[in-house]
């Protein structure tokens, strides 16, 4: 995992763009809307991707020709989300419980007749969990769903880990390691030692985090 800080709306945009041809087969309505300027998430580039292509992908199969299938990034309290919405066929409440089980499939008739193995949305939700994040749904037989993607805010990401090393708790995921390696970048020549960080008064630890939460913006390049 190569995790640093990321533009999810740029993300969302590259993974839009690579499928439109898959929505414009099915002359589909197809639309991306990135509300905030940055929508700063920390994490790995590539697994991310993976997370919002297995939503697309699922959404596209199980949208009728002429349906609707619409992509929105946003941010929400102190995280961002991609919430993929389509016009679709829908998923009865009783399948919703199961649905990020391996190999799980909503199609009691046996006809495969949308292909796939039924584990894009098991992979995608394993894939949020090692990003501390979550994943929702909301459903209607015929009237279509909606998956959205919640991950903590960069900056909200960076500064919890931050403190949790000043605490000497265990940063031991992966996720969490590559944090602490980005977090010694931002505070090289500092005096403020991430790993055994003196014990600050509040104004300089105040100092500290702010100093955290303004590299941030400057990470994404």
């Amino acid at each position: 995992m190569k995790a640093k800080v990321q533009d999810m709306g740029s993300l969302c945009r590259q993974v839009t763009e690579r499928l439109r041809p898959s929505a414009e087969d099915k002359k589909l309505q197809f639309e991306c809307m990135v509300l905030p300027a940055l929508a700063l998430v920390f994490g790995d580039a590539g697994s991310i991707e993976r997370i919002i292509t297995n939503l697309l992908v699922n959404a596209i199969k199980y949208t009728p020709k002429g349906g609707r299938v619409q992509v929105s990034v946003g941010n929400i309290a102190e995280d961002i989300y991609i919430k993929v919405k389509d016009s679709g066929c829908g998923i009865p409440a009783q399948e919703l419980p199961n649905l990020f089980d391996r190999f799980y499939r909503v199609d009691k008739t046996g006809s495969r007749q949308y292909g796939g193995t039924g584990l894009g949305l098991s992979i995608a939700h394993e894939l949020t969990d090692l990003h501390h994040g979550r994943l929702e749904v909301e459903s209607q037989p015929g009237r279509g769903s909606a998956f959205t993607l919640f991950l903590p805010r960069a900056d909200r990401y960076l500064v919890q880990t931050f403190l949790r090393l000043v605490n000497k708790d265990d940063v031991d995921d992966i996720l969490g390691k590559a944090a602490a390696q980005t977090l010694a970048q931002m505070l090289s020549g500092s005096d403020w030692e991430v790993s055994t960080g003196p014990a600050a008064d509040r104004e300089h630890l105040t100092r500290v985090l702010e100093k955290i939460r303004q590299n941030v913006n400057n990470k994404v390049k």
